[in-house]
């Protein structure tokens, strides 16, 4: 009868070398799978964001602009209270992967710190949006000036030129 006879080092090298190049294999996947729920997750808050910037408007009756700090690399909820300042009311930061690449407002180019979508008080908007880069994806929050309501969408900002107020016309309604 032969005694058991355990790994020899030949035997063990080659099981640590395999299960190395597994996760040599496996790890750029489940980075990819992660960066990909915390960019799902950003996008999801800030369409949130917006559509409760929106709805605040509409519930006090006055503007609610959403806008841009640079300084901070963060979305911001402003409010202007009835004496006439603006009040940082909400803020989301965006993580540090994924680069703001273009900004839309009132139709036309922006540049970052002066982005300023604002969601009047009867709930419309000037419209606008605001355009993210992450690696070779592309994605972009847009606020249409004829529906106001905050959409995310794959790929650059669209046009929004040719989009007008629901009354036909390119003038914002007084809030």
């Amino acid at each position: 009868m032969k005694a058991a006879r355990g790994f020899t080092y030949i035997e063990a090298l080659i099981v640590i070398v395999i299960t190395v190049l597994v996760a040599v294999l496996i790890m750029p996947n489940l980075v990819a799978q992660k960066l990909s729920r915390d960019e799902w997750v950003f996008r999801t808050d800030l369409r949130s964001l917006a559509k409760d910037a929106r709805s605040r408007a509409i519930e006090v009756g006055r503007t609610v602009t959403l806008t841009f700090d640079k300084t901070k690399n963060q979305v911001q909820v402003l409010e202007i209270d009835a004496n006439g300042s603006e009040q940082t009311t909400h803020t989301l930061p965006v993580p540090e992967w994924m680069t703001p690449a273009r900004f839309l407002a009132d139709q036309n180019e922006a540049v970052g710190d002066q982005w300023r979508v604002p969601f009047f008080g009867d709930g419309l908007s000037s419209g606008g949006g605001i355009q993210f880069k992450n690696g070779e994806r592309v994605w972009s929050l847009v606020i249409s000036p004829t529906d106001s309501t905050p959409k995310d969408l794959d790929g650059p900002l669209p046009d929004l030129s040719f989009e007008t107020w629901p009354a036909g016309s390119n003038v914002p309604p007084s809030s």
